[in-house]
């Protein structure tokens, strides 16, 4: 449809220029597959998200505690350039998401821990699709600190299969991107290979259920 097209109708033409192009951009992505089917949901009448909350009441966490938690360990302090570990992690660049995550990691934002120390990295999922604001939730229910941007470098350079099968979500600081969004870092894959992108949520800051997030252990005093 052109703009043309459109006409007067001040509705139209942003429901046009943004929650329709947004759409397209996501079934254009890595999950299309899955948007696509939200569309053919909905379009049935049926519930596309039957695992969203209901009520703003949600289920309970797959995980139940901390210490059953899959983890990770990554290395701090090897001294290595952001560039080098970027360079290192062997991912393709795609699409502007993609642009982005590497414009930030060379950035002078893009902060490395001088100090050389390991660092156990867990994993969070949920049995629903949860809000950036519910994952960081559970963080805090579980004792367990935001990740930090670099934690995203290091384990996609160190475990590089843990993104073939679930998106892998750092809820780090954000970093604001070109566009003026908020953005974090997520390891990802599609048909051209390992990716790195710079996203903070989907529709209406929710996350795929399938998504990983990676937190950081607390370490005791």
């Amino acid at each position: 449809m052109s703009t043309g097209m459109l006409g007067d109708n001040k509705a139209l033409r942003e429901f046009w220029n943004g929650p329709l192009l947004t759409l397209v951009e996501r079934v254009n992505g890595p999950e299309g597959e899955y948007w696509s089917e939200v569309i053919k949901k909905t379009l049935r009448k049926e519930n596309p998200f039957p695992e969203r909350l209901v009520r703003g009441k949600g289920k309970v966490p797959v995980k139940s505690s901390a210490s059953d938690l899959p983890s990770f360990l990554i290395n701090l302090g090897d001294g290595r350039t952001a560039e080098q570990l970027y360079v290192a992690g062997g991912y393709v660049v795609v699409d502007q998401f993609d642009r982005w995550a590497k414009d930030f990691v060379l950035s002078p934002e893009f902060k490395l821990s001088q100090t050389k120390e390991r660092v156990e990295l867990v994993y969070v999922q949920f049995d629903y699709v949860p809000t950036t604001d519910q994952v960081l939730a559970r963080f805090n229910e579980l004792d367990l600190d935001r990740p930090q941007p670099e934690d995203a470098l290091r384990f996609g350079e160190k475990f590089p299969g843990e993104q073939m099968d679930n998106p892998v979500v750092f809820l780090h600081e954000p970093w604001r991107c070109p566009d003026g969004d908020l953005g974090v870092l997520v390891l990802n894959r599609d048909d051209s290979g390992r990716r790195l992108h710079c996203r903070w949520g989907w529709f209406d800051d929710r996350w795929l259920q399938r998504c990983r997030f990676v937190a950081r252990r607390r370490q005791s005093l």
